[in-house]
């Protein structure tokens, strides 16, 4: 797949990759949650040895990242891509439940037309799968297990569990092809205690702009210092952000809330009455 290339063009250090549980050379028909994702996560560290840990992570996969910060001192560092809030939400999106209804039914054609969608429809695959064969990856998990990871992530809330995180974290948003809807970032921005929010517009899912790879590079070799949201996110990028930097921390606020709820409407009925009644 694409994560090695993505990586090592944005990291000089020791990068470790392992295979996911139900996957490759793990055992199958194993227990699938987001807490054991996190636990593996750590056993890789400790059989690594590792005292600092930087994570790279992207959409379903920044959930079980942001598990193990909030519990583990040694993650010092996570640069989310497209992290996805609420699975549940996600999963549910209307471009999202056909694909698992073809699952159910035949999960061979499921892994080739989930390829096609997270690279883009009509494009070509090869920037998301390194080359490989959209037939290959299947025969690397069992239909159950393949099943169950979903399902794992539908469980997936991050709402509790951001704020627990200190961590530097650097989110990083294309808003001109998104996999996960913009209001994730910017609410996941809001919750977490040291966050910096990175927005471009691309027409290429899986292209970054130069200078988005730079920033990223600087933040996982610890030369940028981290921005919370309410003082002064980094925006750059897309025809908005110009008109974004120029909003005070208050109005960053309100627009961080407005976008929460966006993502749920029930839950952010009680915020939404709270900016009526505000009075600045």
């Amino acid at each position: 797949g694409p994560w090695p290339t993505m990586i090592e063009s944005r990291f000089d250090g020791r990068v470790i990759y392992y295979d996911r549980r139900g996957f490759g050379n793990s055992e199958r028909h194993v227990e699938h949650s987001i807490e054991r994702y996190a636990d593996d996560l750590e056993a890789v560290a400790d059989a690594a040895g590792l005292d600092d840990i930087m994570i790279y992570a992207t959409v379903g996969s920044c959930s079980e990242a942001l598990h193990l910060a909030a519990r583990d001192h040694r993650v010092t560092r996570a640069a989310l891509g497209e992290p996805v809030l609420s699975g549940k939400e996600w999963l549910n999106r209307s471009e999202i439940r056909p694909l698992l209804a073809v699952l159910d039914r035949d999960p061979r054609m499921f892994w080739q037309v989930m390829v096609q969608f997270v690279s883009g429809w009509g494009r070509s695959t090869e920037a998301f799968t390194g080359g490989a064969s959209t037939r290959e990856p299947i025969s690397l998990a069992s239909d159950d297990d393949l099943r169950a990871t979903i399902d794992a992530y539908a469980t997936c809330e991050l709402d509790a569990i951001a704020p627990l995180v200190r961590a530097e974290c650097l989110i990083t948003h294309n808003t001109g092809d998104s996999l996960v809807a913009d209001p994730h970032s910017a609410r996941l921005a809001q919750l977490l205690p040291n966050a910096t929010l990175l927005l471009w517009s691309a027409a290429e899912r899986w292209v970054f702009p130069p200078e988005v790879v730079a920033r990223v590079r600087e933040f996982l070799g610890g030369e940028m210092a981290s921005t919370a949201l309410d003082a002064g996110t980094t925006l750059s990028g897309g025809s908005g952000a110009a008109q974004l930097l120029a909003l005070s921390a208050r109005e960053r606020e309100v627009l961080a809330l407005v976008a929460a709820i966006w993502h749920n409407d029930h839950a952010g009925a009680p915020i939404l009455r709270s900016l009526i009644a505000y009075d600045h």
